[in-house]
């Protein structure tokens, strides 16, 4: 054989062998890639190896493909873990909301229930609670800044008014209402005063007004500001101690509904008094009448919100036990002494006289037996409609109960023709006079009454009037009049200031 052949073929030789080695070693850093999941660098050694020993291309091939289904198939796991994370998230929001919704209602529904500093707690939680920005501006504005308006109303705890800013600012509110938020944070305000520019900026301000403090309606007085007091002989129901007599008022106002929980609550967190031992049976709930407020109490709340809005207290409350000389109640185990200074303007109980007239619609209006109408369905609530269903037959107390006779919501019937709600029925009305079943006849003997404000004293105790929820329809007549202790509490009785222009 020629040398040049034998050269040849030692190079062929060697040649393929070398392809043969570096194949080799190609298919291994692929293999070593793929492990470790660097796939793009496998496949280039796959495809090297390839170019180094083409023989061998189906091997090759099927070591590409492998990688191919291996992405493949981690693209398909990656789709099913961002479906499974997306489910996931779908399921987190889903409580989150579910979370959100219950915290914003429980709060909403401690205001109702008079509890404010509890529902601050839930909002707090509410607020950071991860859903739509929209939503829960839209679900805990009003409730925030109601729990705002309460505190910072009040004055004691300017701490809770803050802490509600806070709140109300995370909620994206007008640039007017964010900038008076920002500056009580800033100086951290402390006075009821400073909150007023703040208070005034809230758009449910007037509501809020509205809510917490009464409503007045002035009562039309004629020419004389005369009218007749009483009941006649002949009108159903009619007690010995309604003498029909002449009386002459000055002007003056009556609110709208009688006191309720929502306004007594205000007046309870100023003066740092409990509410919850208010709570009659079936629950404190703020748009009712307040009810478990004895005498003395009425008189506190005139002057608080004399006070309030800037007028003189109508009343200088000795709190020393037995100091009214004049009270001959033997079960009144208070007797504070409570002198009213008559010359005084602003809120103020009610005379049994200025009762009587609102009750009738004023000097002029066409009498009715009830507050408004000759029929108490239509005005008021009293035993036989104030339960769950209703009642017939014979008064029982076991029946009433059982039936969960209980009071409502103010306005809840017809007004009286002034728009003044529910002095007929719900809950009986503390008056500023002391009862005595002669005083009319008294009154009647000595001609028209000039502003007549009750007898000296009395063993009997402090007249109200109204009729409630838990009695008779004749009690609710407009001339009916009843009385107790002033120290006296009851869940079926409530009641009503009138203001002095």
């Amino acid at each position: 054989m020629k040398p040049w052949i034998l050269c040849l073929f030692f190079a062929l030789a060697a040649s393929t062998a070398t392809a043969q080695r570096t194949y080799a070693e190609a298919i291994a850093q692929g293999d070593a890639a793929l492990r470790q999941g660097a796939y793009k660098i496998a496949i280039d050694k796959y495809f090297a190896a390839e170019a180094f020993d083409p023989a061998k291309k189906e091997t090759v091939r099927a070591k590409v493909n492998a990688v191919f289904e291996k992405i493949e198939a981690l693209r398909r796991e990656a789709e099913d873990a961002r479906k499974q994370a997306e489910a996931a998230l779908a399921e987190v929001r889903l409580k989150n909301l579910s979370i959100f919704e219950s915290f914003a209602a429980l709060g909403k529904n401690q205001i109702y229930a008079l509890d404010h500093a509890e529902a601050l707690e839930k909002m707090k939680v509410a607020v950071e609670i991860d859903v739509d920005s929209k939503l829960k501006k839209q679900q805990l504005t009003e409730p925030i800044a109601e729990l705002l308006y309460f505190f910072a109303e009040a004055g004691r705890r300017p701490q809770l008014a803050r802490t509600a800013a806070s709140l109300l600012l995370q909620l994206q509110p007008s640039a007017t209402l964010e900038a008076h938020l920002k500056k009580c944070l800033q100086e951290n305000w402390e006075n009821r005063s400073q909150f007023t520019p703040l208070l005034k900026a809230l758009p449910s301000y007037q509501t809020l007004q509205d809510r917490y403090y009464p409503r007045m309606v002035s009562i039309p007085l004629g020419e004389e500001g005369i009218f007749e007091m009483g009941s006649s002989p002949l009108e159903s129901g009619h007690q010995s101690d309604e003498q029909l007599h002449k009386v002459r008022l000055s002007a003056y106002q009556m609110t709208e509904t009688p006191t309720t929980f929502y306004q007594f609550a205000l007046f309870c967190e100023a003066v740092e008094r409990g509410i919850a031992s208010r709570a009659p049976y079936w629950g404190l709930r703020g748009d009712h009448p307040a009810v478990n407020v004895n005498w003395y109490e009425t008189a506190e709340y005139a002057n608080w919100l004399n006070e309030q809005k800037g007028q003189s207290p109508s009343y200088t409350i000795t709190k020393i036990n037995n100091s009214d000389r004049n009270n001959k109640v033997r079960l009144d185990f208070l007797k504070w002494k409570v002198d009213w200074n008559k010359d005084s303007k602003g809120f103020r109980l009610p005379t049994e006289a200025e009762w009587e007239l609102a009750a009738q619609g004023g000097v002029g209006a066409s009498r009715t037996l009830y507050a408004g109408s000759d029929d108490l369905e239509e005005v008021g609530w009293y035993w036989q409609n104030s339960g769950d269903k209703p009642l017939d037959g014979d008064w029982d107390l076991n029946r009433i109960y059982d039936n969960n006779g209980r009071t409502h919501a103010v306005k809840g019937k017809k007004h009286n023709g002034l728009g003044i709600y529910d002095l007929s029925g719900n809950v009986y009305e503390w008056c500023w006079d002391w009862y005595d079943s002669d005083y009319y006849d008294e009154c009647n003997q000595a001609g028209a009454v000039e502003k007549p404000t009750g007898p000296e004293s009395s063993i009997d105790g402090r007249v109200f009037r109204g009729g409630s929820w838990y009695y008779f329809a004749a009690y609710c007549r407009a001339a009916f009049r009843d009385r107790s202790g002033p120290d006296y509490r009851n869940d079926n009785i409530g009641f009503r200031l009138v203001f002095v222009p």
